[in-house]
């Protein structure tokens, strides 16, 4: 990887995942933000925390908030936009095809949905997946392509040891006249897609040594305090819930 690269897949991480968590931070999270339910928050907090106190139901609230949504879910469509703007893959124009690139282990060019990781997938999406391929194949058919394109998948992180039994059923699967559809992941994805072997460990080293560097937990602190004072408030008295202000 060079230097420049490193430099503008650095910029990039942190816009796109530390400053989306910083963003999240934010926000400000007050009790009425949220729909909070009293009851689950007593189960969660003493399930998980063991003791139902205004901090833990604060954590039972914000938590989830904070790391579930914040880049998670969203961690497939930042590594595909990536791809695109900075490693030479295009954006597919074609219906349930994510990216195109040409393989530059053996020069096929490829046609790819990209996933974010071996689990990612579930038992009602193989169908539909395999048929977009096949109709893609006819469409590119129809259009008298000068030369088929392979159909992959593609997985970001993972070994094929990971990927699931569905993952497995589309690689079974055959498209127009390919037999079967390849998936390529982790190192081999990165490899096919840059032509640089060590690309994928190269990337792994920069995302961790961006979050080595990045601290919220005082943002993150102060935003638990704020909520448990308000539950403390709204449904505790003498340091105990009050079941009657439920």
């Amino acid at each position: 990887m060079t230097p420049e690269l490193k430099k503008t897949l650095t910029e990039y991480f942190k816009d796109e995942f530390a400053g989306k968590i910083l963003a999240k931070l934010k926000e400000g999270h007050d009790l009425s933000s949220f729909n909070f339910n009293p009851l689950v928050s007593i189960a969660l907090s003493s399930g998980v925390y063991g003791n139902p106190t205004p901090m833990n139901m604060a954590k039972a609230l914000l938590y989830p908030r904070v790391f579930g949504t914040s880049i998670n879910t969203t961690f497939g469509d930042k590594m595909q936009k990536m791809c695109v703007r900075y490693l030479g893959a295009a954006a597919s124009g074609t219906t349930g095809i994510d990216i195109e690139y040409e393989d530059k282990l053996d020069g096929q060019n490829v046609v790819m949905q990209l996933k974010a990781g071996p689990n990612t997938i579930n038992y009602d999406d193989v169908e539909p997946i395999v048929s977009k391929m096949g109709t893609a194949y006819r469409t590119l058919r129809q259009n008298r392509a000068d030369n088929m394109p392979i159909f992959a998948i593609g997985i970001t992180y993972g070994v094929m040891a990971d990927i699931s039994a569905h993952y497995r059923r589309i690689a079974a699967s055959s498209v127009g006249g390919q037999l079967n559809i390849p998936i390529y992941i982790g190192q081999d994805f990165w490899h096919r897609l840059t032509g640089n072997p060590t690309f994928y460990s190269e990337m792994i080293s920069l995302f961790v040594d961006i979050f080595e560097k990045e601290d919220y937990s005082d943002l993150l602190q102060e935003d638990l305090d704020r909520l448990a004072s308000e539950i403390e408030a709204k449904y505790f008295s003498g340091g105990k819930f009050d079941l009657k202000k439920i």
